[in-house]
């Protein structure tokens, strides 16, 4: 029986300076374990990311739209696009590891029900910090991490609004398993133009230098995934 496809929502454009990190979340995407995929690309900046339409069966969709006031409504674009019996938000400076998606759609199989994950690697890009964030699921938020989350298709949509949009996505599902994952699985960046600010990423770690609080194998596989898929950003922040 063929997998079930997967439609993974990127929204990029917000500025020219994300689009590298946006063509490395592409590479992911290709590296993906998971194969019965399709990548959704909304793109609101103007200008084309060339990226090509299909490699095997991994396929990839841009949309180029005009101008858009908030987050919320540019998701929900890719939402009414996505052809999949599973839908994963897939951000445009993210890095997600070669089985994120392969272990999260699984559990979406098994358990019947979203899954998002309760840990993740974030280093910034600003300072060279870095270290493991853990969602613990608390009262009124027993969500884990809202940016990681894969989910069956659904009728619900996102809040028209510049943020929080995917917290207030996952509270609407009545059931969500939180996977209790490496945080090699997925790693946040920090690089000057995200959404939210640098305190609310990288928390006590937003001030200082090449603070690394992270073990010896989390920070290898840091330095690996930064030198394969990010080393032109850096080299360019070097130069």
């Amino acid at each position: 029986m063929a997998a079930p496809l997967c439609s993974c929502i990127m929204v990029t454009g917000k500025s020219p300076e994300r689009r590298p990190f946006a063509h490395a979340a592409i590479r992911s995407f290709f590296d993906q374990a998971y194969n019965s995929l399709e990548l959704i690309i909304v793109n609101d900046s103007g200008e084309s990311l060339g990226v090509d339409e299909a490699v095997g069966t991994k396929r990839v969709r841009e949309i180029l739209v005009s101008k858009q006031p908030t987050l919320g409504h540019l998701r929900n674009i890719g939402l009414n696009e996505a052809a999949g019996e599973y839908i994963a938000q897939f951000d445009d400076d993210d890095f997600s590891a070669s089985n994120r998606l392969l272990s999260q759609v699984n559990e979406c199989i098994m358990r019947g029900c979203p899954t998002t994950l309760i840990s993740q690697i974030r280093y910034s890009f600003v300072t060279g910090n870095a270290y493991i964030n853990r969602q613990r699921p608390r009262k009124g938020y027993a969500i884990g991490l809202p940016g990681t989350i894969v989910h069956p298709k659904t009728d619900f949509r996102y809040i028209d609004e510049p943020l929080h949009e995917d917290t207030h996505f996952a509270q609407q599902f009545e059931k969500l398993y939180i996977l209790h994952n490496s945080p090699t699985l997925y790693i946040r960046f920090y690089h000057g133009y995200n959404s939210w600010n640098q305190r609310h990423i990288m928390g006590a770690l937003e001030n200082g230098k090449n603070r690394k609080m992270l073990g010896p194998a989390s920070k290898t596989y840091l330095e690996a995934i930064l030198a394969t898929y990010y080393g032109d950003i850096i080299k360019k922040k070097a130069g």
